[in-house]
């Protein structure tokens, strides 16, 4: 498992209506009420009716975390313990979690502190 700090902000957006998208790091859910889009800034889509602005992410690469037990747990404990909220997307290949930049570095620290080694990626 490898932790690495994506070197974009984020928002997380409640929007309208569905949207297409094509560029990486978009993630979009669709639920009976209620449709998200957690993006990079740059492509917040002129119909996101609420935004909760600047979130960093940290990928967690290298686990199928449908297949593993316990990572999403196990990181909730120790960002909690640090009064860190979080809001996490998984994937097939990776956990995406997000943390309201303003408390990266705590989050960092926190994670450091219990043991993991975080790197930073641009793209």
């Amino acid at each position: 498992m490898k932790f690495v700090v994506l070197d974009k902000t984020f928002n997380i957006c409640k929007l309208s209506s569905p949207v297409i998208i094509s560029n990486p790091y978009n993630f979009l859910s669709l639920t009976a009420d209620s449709v998200t889009l957690v993006c990079p800034e740059e492509d917040t889509p002129d119909n996101a009716i609420e935004i909760m602005q600047t979130w960093s992410c940290i990928e967690i690469v290298g686990v199928s975390s449908i297949n593993e037990s316990g990572i999403i747990s196990s990181l909730s404990k120790i960002l909690a313990s640090g009064n860190v909220p979080i809001y996490v997307v998984s994937t097939f290949g990776a956990v995406f979690v997000f943390i309201a930049s303003n408390r990266i570095i705590n989050a960092i620290q926190l994670l450091e502190a219990n043991g993991h080694s975080i790197e930073s990626l641009s793209y």
